[in-house]
């Protein structure tokens, strides 16, 4: 498969008007099956450790049509938090406002991980539709922390940022 990309990528850039085009195409259906298998991976593989790295990958590629499949993971309380956790990275990096609800639902998860990471989330996303429920939490998170990170300095960067991104009248 790394052959036919890399076959591919040389003939975009050295190939003929139509060979290009062709190579452009078939390299975006190679995307596309590579996306629906990871959502595949993240639906249904039997290890957590899969399910997370599946995850890893569709948020780490910024795979917005992985969206749906991410918060249904982070929203399914029966699910491993160490995959919750990372659907919820990768939801930070995907970027959408669409999942500030699922993310402002999860913020109050008893998993410090799970929490942690809607955080940091809320923050990339930077919509301030989070900021009246992240302000509630810094109040109360106290000393907790996740793997040696404040939450409660994560809420606050958090926090920095939205309102970073937020011009006096409120819109964005």
């Amino acid at each position: 498969m790394i052959e036919d990309i890399q076959h591919l990528l040389r003939t975009i850039e050295n190939g003929k008007r139509e060979e290009v085009w062709e190579a452009a195409k078939e390299l975006e259906s190679l995307t596309t099956d590579t996306v629906l298998c990871l959502i595949s991976l993240l639906e249904k593989a039997k290890g957590a450790e899969s399910r997370s790295a599946a995850a890893y990958v569709l948020g780490f590629g910024r795979y917005a049509s992985a969206r749906t499949a991410l918060e249904q993971v982070l929203d399914d309380a029966q699910e491993e938090s160490d995959v919750r956790g990372h659907a919820a990275e990768a939801l930070a990096y995907i970027q959408s406002p669409r999942s500030v609800g699922v993310l402002l639902k999860n913020v109050e998860d008893n998993d410090l991980g799970v929490k942690y990471w809607c955080i940091f989330a809320l923050g990339q996303i930077g919509d301030a539709e989070a900021l009246p429920a992240l302000k509630r939490l810094a109040e109360r998170v106290g000393s907790q922390s996740y793997e040696k990170h404040s939450l409660r300095a994560e809420v606050l960067d958090a926090i920095a940022e939205i309102s970073q991104r937020v011009v006096p009248n409120g819109n964005r």
